[in-house]
């Protein structure tokens, strides 16, 4: 990873295993087009010989594993482009769209150049034009002029665009100016309008760039207990001796392998269907060296949490003399919480904080 040969050396790597598969398999394979590590496939045989199919690839290199996705009434989504079997057994192509797709695009009232906005829609219509046929564009052509309204683009101006073909570019230099409403601008107008000069606005330093966090957090490289978000809502609480980085890593490959039975991460994201997916991140909630207090901790927080955590189960069984002090505590935030957002319910906020740092300080 990182390094400038690495791709080249991959692509060499899987020539050398296409060839042996394509070899072993010739008679059965009809189709095989890779895109780096995704593969179209098209085989004879039945549901059975697909599984062992699988785990013959698998059985070649103990390095590399293959998970595989089913046609659904004679459709699949293959880098974006959704293929359907014709009646006569020809294959037709459209826009395969997520469910979970907002049909969100920058919003024609921000604070960009009109000429960054009006290429926004000429690159949705170029992809249009590129993925679908005859048989869908049209269709996808309706859906969009559905959509930009929404995002607050004008159909009498802006949805031209669609009809038009591409300008051809320039072959001079461009130059690249920050955007700045009614200075730069102008700028890039005069520029083209006296020395055809084209001119590309970028956008300025943002906010979530200044504020970013740093990439390396040393909490993750100790034990503790820690909460992984998933999109839905829930998440889930854990503890480990290890370091947190190092488990959350073991259920990202769990879930990657699609193995549900080694953690309720991969069994929730799984079972529960499209549009659910973890952050690629793990909030940490406290760091504890000791196995006893961690797992003490973490069955407080996954009590405290109910009915929003996928446990499987609710860990360490605590006495019931735990209940009393865990009702009274409650969560500010359900989302995006962190280890000192907890309130103690019927205390003024003054007290609050010396209160819960009594309850904790017994507890933990």
């Amino acid at each position: 990873m990182g390094n400038p040969v690495a791709p080249i050396l991959a692509n060499l790597w899987m020539e050398y295993f296409e060839a042996e598969v394509l070899r072993q398999y010739k008679n059965i394979i009809k189709v095989w087009k890779r895109n780096v590590d995704e593969i179209f496939c098209i085989f004879t045989g039945s549901q059975q010989d697909i599984e062992q199919y699988i785990r013959d690839l698998n059985s070649i290199h103990a390095n590399m594993k293959f998970t595989y996705k089913m046609e659904t009434d004679r459709t699949l989504a293959f880098l974006g482009i959704e293929l359907s079997v014709r009646a006569d057994g020809t294959l037709s192509h459209g826009i395969y769209w997520k469910s979970t797709a907002a049909g969100r695009f920058p919003n024609a009232t921000s604070h960009h150049h009109p000429r960054l906005l009006q290429s926004k829609i000429t690159s949705l219509k170029n992809r249009l034009h590129d993925l679908c046929d005859s048989e869908h564009l049209e269709q996808e052509l309706d859906n969009l002029s559905k959509v930009l309204p929404k995002n607050g683009y004008h159909m009498n101006r802006r949805f031209k665009q669609l009809k038009k073909c591409g300008q051809p570019q320039g072959k001079t230099r461009p130059i690249y100016l920050p955007y700045i409403q009614g200075v730069t601008d102008k700028i890039g107008s005069l520029l083209v309008r006296k020395y055809s000069i084209p001119t590309i606005y970028q956008s300025g330093t943002k906010i979530k760039q200044l504020l970013s966090k740093p990439k390396d957090d040393l909490r993750l490289q100790k034990p503790g207990i820690y909460k992984i978000n998933c999109s839905c809502g829930m998440y889930y609480i854990g503890q480990t001796r290890r370091t947190i980085a190092k488990r959350f890593k073991e259920h990202k490959a769990a879930l990657k392998n699609k193995e549900i039975e080694k953690t309720a991460v991969a069994e929730h994201v799984l079972d529960s269907g499209p549009g659910h997916s973890i952050e690629d991140r793990v909030e940490v909630i406290s760091n504890d060296p000791c196995d006893r207090s961690r797992r003490i901790r973490e069955a407080i927080e996954i009590r405290k949490r109910k009915p929003f955590t996928f446990n499987r189960v609710g860990g360490l069984k605590l006495s019931g003399k735990w209940d009393q002090v865990i009702e009274k505590i409650s969560l500010k935030k359900i989302n995006n919480m962190d280890t000192d957002s907890l309130e103690y319910e019927g205390i003024q906020p003054v007290q609050q904080r010396y209160a819960l740092e009594s309850v904790e300080n017994k507890l933990f």
